[in-house]
């Protein structure tokens, strides 16, 4: 991961982001608070994320523009599926990611509908998608 955030001229990360907030909060972290954010680590030979933005941040190449959102998770632990609660604000995460990726300059067309399940009104029905979901994203 580190070679990639070196390379990159702007960073958005998108993750569960710990801060001991409400279940399913936005959160927002700014590159100069990168290394609050926490991840979980599940064996002594990983490193998480903010120990990867801090080693980038001492050898000069963390991107000017760097940001993380992300949702606070309900529990911080191994899991293959979100909780109902974080899985019904991935709406909010998506548009504030969108949102960013604007300001930035860029043009985003989210394509509709895709990793829901047919029929499906809310997101609480989300499904993460056989393959990455296409966004059309242009600019700087």
């Amino acid at each position: 991961l580190l070679p990639a955030i070196e390379a990159a001229e702007r960073l958005l990360v998108l993750d569960a982001i710990h801060v001991d907030a409400q279940p399913g909060t936005l959160v927002r972290l700014e590159r100069r608070d990168l290394r609050r954010m926490v991840s979980p680590v599940f064996s002594p030979h990983q490193i998480d994320l903010k120990e990867v933005f801090a080693l980038a941040e001492v050898r000069g190449t963390l991107p000017p523009a760097a940001l993380a959102l992300g949702l606070q998770p309900e529990v911080v632990e191994m899991r293959t599926e979100l909780s109902p609660t974080v899985a019904a604000q991935l709406d909010v995460l998506a548009s504030a990611a969108i949102d960013q990726l604007r300001a930035w300059g860029h043009r985003v067309d989210p394509l509709p509908n895709l990793g829901r399940t047919a029929g499906a009104a809310d997101s609480a029905a989300w499904r993460p998608p056989e393959r990455p979901l296409p966004i059309a994203a242009d600019g700087p």
